[in-house]
């Protein structure tokens, strides 16, 4: 009988993890996939960097082909790039997908190591970033770039961080009245202890007293921190329209008013705790949903995804230009692999163009000379000469990605849209009409005032 407990080890690349093949790479009895994953082992255990293997096991990647990077020698890209320069000292912040593990956060967060012009290194797991902070006059931007690809960790650099247009994740208005609200709802429940243990009733001048300091807590709570309701409210009803911040507005300002009414004339608490309670929770739900729209929210500019840089060919030269600076008649180099930034016409070469970006077909286009490439295809063969017949802001591209058409259909699909008009109508349905059954069985049961029981009868008959 076969041993069944007898297992085979699968001979993996100790750095990415990946098969080995017939002819593998090997260096201190640790065999490697390619030179490239070799040569980053190298480079971490010159630099005492081996623990990078221990937090997981084959945390690398493969290395991918080297890049042109002489954009990157550029001092207009240079300055666009950095968020900040001062002297001698630089910070930037690169986005970098390889980023997957705590062994990438750890290895990142040490590359003062492999180059002590690099003071030091901070990283945001979730967007995938890193923020380095380096002597640009020791190391340049670029050298600093290929340090990153040759440990495998190469940043994607586009034409949104030049832009610079991302919306902030923190709406600075909003943590604001989070905090006035979070503030009055701490002071009105301070002030309704006595009314929440029945104590109320010893010390009836300080009942008045904390009524009506529980009601001017209430006025910021209802309309500075609640005020992006009411406007909603209003806003939707002008327009013939019901969305989900209508019953909110009027929660928050039915509550007010029956505070209002029981402190002034003296007949009860009101709901001082209720309101602030509420609208602080809202804003917290508010900040919440802000904070997560903002961790998943994925690109949604064409910029996102055109090279920050491309190569055009002056007098029969190579020279990197920024894609901002590409004008009408210019004449393109576009490698393989590389994207075709703006519409332009084949001038030469034979170009295969993958169109899936647009059209969504991931099959090449064959294209011939004197025909049309137009913006966002990519290469996938030899170079090509391309002589540029739009501007980049002008491209078939961008005007699909700017088309208002597109962003209406969108917002037309919205679900909350959809369902705050029903979801609306019934809680007012349902709102009026048991504050008309309260009203009618009040009216009925008060001493000496009696109605007709025609007009009763059917409500009863309801409820029972």
């Amino acid at each position: 009988m076969e041993d069944q407990n007898k297992t085979t080890t699968k001979a993996i690349c100790y750095h990415c993890g990946e098969d080995l093949p017939k002819v593998k790479y090997q260096t201190e009895d640790k065999d490697f996939c390619c030179a490239g994953c070799m040569a980053v082992f190298k480079i971490l255990s010159e630099n005492n960097l081996c623990n990078y293997y221990v937090y997981n096991n084959n945390p690398g990647r493969q290395l991918k082909n080297e890049s042109h990077l002489a954009y990157l020698d550029e001092p207009k890209i240079i300055d666009q790039l950095l968020d900040y320069k001062h002297e001698s000292s630089c910070i930037i912040t690169f986005y970098i997908p390889a980023i997957h593990c705590s062994s990438c956060i750890w290895l990142l967060e040490h590359l003062y190591k492999i180059n002590p012009a690099i003071f030091s290194s901070r990283i945001d797991f979730l967007k995938k970033q890193v923020t380095i902070s380096f002597n640009h006059e020791e190391i340049s931007l670029r050298q600093l770039v290929e340090t990153l690809n040759q440990i495998g960790y190469e940043p994607l650099i586009s034409l949104q961080d030049v832009v610079k247009e991302h919306s902030s994740s923190v709406d600075k208005a909003l943590v604001l009245k989070i905090a006035v609200a979070g503030f009055l709802m701490g002071n009105v429940m301070l002030f309704s202890f006595p009314e929440y243990f029945g104590l109320s009733g010893f010390e009836k001048q300080f009942q008045s007293l904390f009524g009506w300091l529980n009601l001017t807590f209430s006025i910021p709570a209802a309309f500075y921190c609640g005020r992006d309701y009411f406007t909603s409210a209003i806003t939707s009803i002008k327009h013939k329209h019901i969305n989900l911040d209508t019953p909110l507005a009027l929660i928050i300002a039915v509550l007010f008013l029956r505070t209002a009414f029981e402190v002034i004339f003296a007949t009860g608490p009101g709901f001082a705790d209720t309101l602030t309670g509420l609208v602080f929770l809202l804003l917290m739900g508010k900040w919440l949903k802000q904070r997560t729209y903002h961790h998943i929210s994925f690109d949604r500019d064409y910029r996102s995804y055109f090279p920050i840089a491309v190569t055009t060919l002056q007098n029969g030269k190579e020279k990197p230009v920024s894609i901002s600076d590409v004008k009408t008649g210019d004449r393109l180099w576009i490698r393989n692999g590389e994207l075709v930034p703006a519409d332009a016409i084949l001038m030469k070469g034979d170009a295969w163009v993958d169109m899936s970006f647009v059209t969504g077909e991931s099959e090449p286009i064959h294209k011939v000379l004197g025909e049309i490439i137009y913006a966002g295809g990519r290469q996938t063969t030899e170079a090509i000469e391309l002589e540029v017949i739009k501007p980049v802001s002008q491209s078939y591209l961008t005007g699909l990605w700017n088309n208002e058409h597109y962003k209406n259909d969108i917002e037309k699909q919205n679900f909350n849209d959809a369902v705050a008009k029903y979801f609306s109508l019934g809680v007012f349905l349902i709102a009026f009409s048991a504050t008309a059954y309260c009203c009618f069985k009040t009216i009925a049961i008060r001493p000496g005032r009696h109605l007709p029981q025609s007009l009763l009868w059917p409500v009863h008959a309801y409820w029972l």
